[in-house]
């Protein structure tokens, strides 16, 4: 068995620092084109989460068949907290396969300003629709007390529920 050995001085006589320069930039250029592979990939996986976020998002906000922003009155109010929790799933699951920190550091900061936007539209809308619960509501009752008000004309219960009723439409 022959023992290893280092290169001989001779096989190194052909090799000038002009060769060993020419050597090293090309290491170097390759390193640089791995990098701007792997910037590429990065911004890629972390632009296909940011589309499977939204577009499932979307569909959770907009459908017009259950979508939250198609809830009306007091099921605003009822399906908030759930369609919350549907969302903040979906955010979960879209950056689950991003494969390292710089990935997911782009995501997250996307993402976060889509929370922020939808918090805002789901916050608007419940708000408006319990407002438009409680005017249907308020409505509702000024004309029952209406009714019992003209029903007891004449009686002690009158002024009792004509007041309730106009106190409703204040």
């Amino acid at each position: 068995m022959k023992q290893y050995s280092a290169p001989s001085d001779e096989s190194m006589q052909d090799v000038d620092s002009k060769n060993i320069q020419d050597l090293g930039k090309t290491q170097v250029a390759a390193g640089i084109t791995m990098i701007k592979i792997q910037d590429e990939m990065d911004d890629a996986a972390a632009k296909a989460a940011d589309v499977k976020f939204v577009t499932e998002t979307q569909r959770i906000l907009t459908n017009p068949d259950n979508g939250y922003l198609f809830t009306n009155g007091v099921n605003a109010k009822d399906a908030y907290l759930p369609t919350a929790q549907a969302i903040a799933k979906v955010k979960e699951e879209a950056g689950a396969n991003l494969t390292n920190n710089t990935q997911k550091t782009m995501f997250e900061a996307t993402a976060a300003k889509h929370m922020l936007t939808y918090q805002s539209q789901m916050n608007q809308h419940a708000v408006k629709q319990v407002q438009t619960y409680a005017l249907k509501e308020a409505d509702a009752r000024a004309s029952t007390y209406a009714g019992l008000a003209a029903n007891s004309f004449g009686t002690k219960e009158f002024e009792v529920y004509k007041n309730t009723a106009l106190n409703e439409v204040d």
